[in-house]
C-alpha cells in the first residue's frame, strides 16, 4: 500500500508555499500548517472532552491526512478561490472534489483507504450535533487558528493595508468558533497557546543530515511526515494502535 509513488505524493507538502503573494519572514510550507494544525486540534479537542464532549480522533487523523491530500492537489487555486466555487458554484464544487479523489485513483492501492478518502471528499458535511460533526467542528477551528498563527508571523513585514481585508475575514472566522474552550484560552493567550509557542520552535527548525534535502524539511513538518507514514504502515502491517 505504501509505494514509493504514494510516498512522493505526500512528500509534494514540502513543496507547496503558502502566502506567496504577501512578504513572508521564513518559508511557510503547507506540510508545517498541516502539522500545526493537527498540535491544535489536539488541545482543543482535549478541552472539549474535558467538557464532557466526544471527539473521534480516528476520524480526525485521518481527516488531517485527507486535508493533505487535497491541498496537494489544489495547490494552484487559492483558499479564497476555492471558499467562493463552494459558495457560488456548489455543482461545480462537487466537480472540483471528483477530479482530486481521480487524481489518487492509481496512488492509493489500498481500496479501503481509497474509498475513506473518497467519502471525505465528497459526503456531504456531517450532522453538527454528531461527534464527527463536533470533531469536525474542533478541526476546523484548529485550521483557522493555525492560519491566523501564520498571519500574525507576516504581518510584523507587512504593510498594514495589504493585511486589513485578510484580518478583518480570519476574525470573522475564527468568531464561528469562540464557544470552544481550547479556542477561547489559544486566543487569549493562556496556558494552551504557551505550549503552542515552544511546539511552534519546530517550525523554524530545518531536519538535516550530511545530505541536504531537496526541498529542505522543518523538524515540526518533517514530524507530520512521519506520523503519516506510521499511520500508513500500521494499516498495511495489520498492528493495531493503541487508540488512546
Amino acid at each position: 500500500m505504501l509505494t514509493k509513488e504514494f510516498t512522493l505524493k505526500i512528500f509534494e507538502g514540502f513543496s507547496i508555499e503558502r502566502w506567496n503573494d504577501l512578504v513572508r519572514p521564513f518559508d511557510l510550507i503547507e506540510m508545517d500548517k498541516a502539522a500545526e494544525k493537527m498540535v491544535l486540534a489536539y488541545l482543543i479537542g482535549k478541552y472539549e472532552e474535558e467538557a464532557g464532549h466526544l471527539i473521534d480522533w480516528d476520524w480526525m487523523i485521518y481527516a488531517s491526512f485527507f486535508d493533505l491530500l487535497r491541498k496537494i492537489s489544489l495547490c494552484d487555486i487559492k483558499a479564497p478561490v476555492q471558499r467562493m466555487i463552494r459558495k457560488e458554484y456548489p455543482e461545480e464544487y462537487k466537480k472540483l472534489n471528483l477530479w482530486v479523489v481521480k487524481q489518487y485513483k492509481n496512488i492509493i492501492k489500498d481500496e479501503a483507504l481509497f474509498k475513506a478518502f473518497e467519502n471525505y471528499c465528497t459526503a456531504p458535511a456531517p450532522d453538527p450535533d454528531s461527534v464527527i460533526g463536533r470533531t469536525a467542528r474542533v478541526l476546523r477551528a484548529a485550521h483557522k487558528f493555525s492560519t491566523m498563527r501564520e498571519f500574525e508571523m507576516i504581518s510584523v513585514v507587512n504593510e498594514k493595508f495589504r493585511l486589513q481585508p485578510i484580518e478583518t475575514e480570519l476574525n470573522r472566522e475564527l468568531q464561528k468558533f469562540l464557544d470552544l474552550r481550547g479556542l477561547q484560552l489559544l486566543v487569549t493567550k493562556q496556558r494552551p497557546y504557551s505550549v503552542l509557542m515552544i511546539l511552534e520552535q519546530l517550525r523554524f527548525q530545518t531536519r538535516w543530515n550530511q545530505t541536504p534535502r531537496v526541498p529542505k524539511t522543518s523538524v515540526l513538518g518533517h514530524s507530520f511526515f512521519v506520523a503519516i507514514l506510521t499511520l500508513l504502515l500500521e494499516k498495511e502491517s495489520g498492528v493495531d494502535f493503541c487508540t488512546k
